[in-house]
């Protein structure tokens, strides 16, 4: 596979997001392969439409370096790493929203500290000290016995038991696809 069809498949969102000196099109759409209706649909997804339109130049109003992005381009692969670490619960309720809908054909790859976070995806690999102890479904894993090597299930019942019972009927949820 050449580099220009793995960058058209791959996508990275990091925890310090970044924007390029140029236009908030050429932010979203770096190979200006989109209709204006496209970038539109993804700054709603964002939630920043409302923002971007009340700006004078719209999708061409210029950009500084530093700030958030998020491109158009329908990838394959996307990797989130603590992308939604610095945000509220709200917005990254929105976020995880917004990758169910807009991402659901794509692998996503979320690096996370957050368990509602990822308390939707289809798998979970939990690591300690760079080893892998646990892959199997949140549901799964957050039904494991206690003790049993039942790490990701000790994580939740830390955060207090009503938010582990919202993780366990979120992933329950997640499972029977609601």
């Amino acid at each position: 596979m050449g580099l220009s069809s793995l960058r058209s498949r791959l996508q990275i969102i990091m925890q310090e997001p970044t924007l390029f000196s140029g236009t908030v099109r050429s932010n979203l759409d770096v190979e200006a392969k989109h209709s204006d209706a496209e970038v539109w649909d993804v700054l709603e997804m964002i939630g920043m439409k409302e923002h971007i339109a009340e700006l004078r130049e719209k999708l061409d109003s210029p950009v500084a370096e530093g700030g958030t992005t998020c491109r158009l381009d329908k990838s394959k692969l996307l990797f989130l790493d603590e992308a939604t670490a610095s945000v509220d619960a709200a917005a990254d309720q929105l976020i995880q929203q917004s990758l169910r809908a807009h991402f659901s054909s794509a692998t996503v790859v979320s690096i996370a500290h957050r368990l509602n976070t990822i308390v939707g995806f289809d798998r979970v690999l939990v690591l300690d000290g760079g080893d892998i102890v646990e892959f199997d479904s949140p549901d799964v894993l957050l039904n494991k016995p206690r003790g049993d090597g039942a790490v990701f299930r000790s994580l939740a019942e830390a955060t207090g038991e009503s938010n582990f019972r919202a993780l366990r009927e979120a992933a329950a949820a997640a499972r029977r696809g609601l």
